[in-house]
């Protein structure tokens, strides 16, 4: 996930992220730093439990980015209007005014326009992924119950979700956790939800069509091949 942290202090015990490895917990902090633990099922918990509370509160910093965003929009106007009117009287020039006045304010202008959009951006990003998080978790059992048994509810996601989905499959962790929704896109996961929501409405039952697919590819395969009858001339 983002880094969500309202103060610098906060981020040495913000997770980012982590991942299992030779029996150890790596915590990827928001300062930059890795915090290991050893591994226990009790740790991982923990750590899952840490990183929802940090969605969970993380409504001021939501709030943060949202002014930062408004904000970014006004400094935009302000600049297309400094832009224009610059521009009005570069080409015009109806009042005795230096060339090289209007140049510089539309030079100015179009650095404000970059660091606005760049600002809108930032924040744009940091705020879907506060609405990805809190989907995930609003969502977490729905989706790990129903990857178990139909795996075409990864369909119009990318191959790297579907790559990183169906590898939790082999792990005894849940499939969906923070760290493979953090790999996923906002649209990806809400994509996601909808599949299931229209599997539940067709009632469509995968798992059997799944099996029935694999025995038909069995029995092709064990049929004996007809050898082709030679034409005598």
């Amino acid at each position: 996930m983002k880094n969500f942290a309202m103060k610098k202090k906060d981020s040495k015990t913000f997770i980012l992220n982590y991942k299992v490895e030779e029996n150890q917990i790596r915590m990827h902090l928001a300062s930059k730093e890795t915090y290991v633990i050893p591994y226990t099922v009790e740790n991982e918990k923990n750590v899952l439990g840490r990183m929802k509370q940090q969605v969970l509160n993380a409504d001021a910093f939501e709030n943060k980015q949202k002014k930062k965003f408004s904000d970014a929009i006004v400094n935009l106007l302000v600049a297309l209007f400094l832009i224009g009117i610059a521009t009005y009287v570069l080409i015009f020039r109806k009042q005795n005014i230096p060339i090289f006045i209007p140049i510089v304010v539309i030079s100015f202008g179009g650095l404000m326009v970059l660091a606005a959009v760049i600002a809108m951006k930032k924040s744009k990003k940091k705020i879907k992924d506060i609405y990805k998080n809190r989907m995930f978790i609003a969502h977490e059992k729905k989706l790990n119950e129903n990857i178990k048994s139909n795996q075409n509810i990864l369909y119009h996601t990318s191959s790297r979700t579907k790559e990183v989905v169906s590898s939790m499959l082999l792990k005894p962790q849940a499939a969906f956790t923070f760290n493979t929704v953090d790999k996923m896109k906002y649209k990806e996961l809400k994509q996601i939800l909808e599949n299931i929501e229209r599997a539940e409405q067709f009632g469509f039952d995968f798992v059997s069509e799944k099996k029935e697919v694999v025995q038909e590819n069995s029995i092709k395969k064990n049929q004996p091949k007809k050898k082709k009858e030679r034409k005598n001339i």
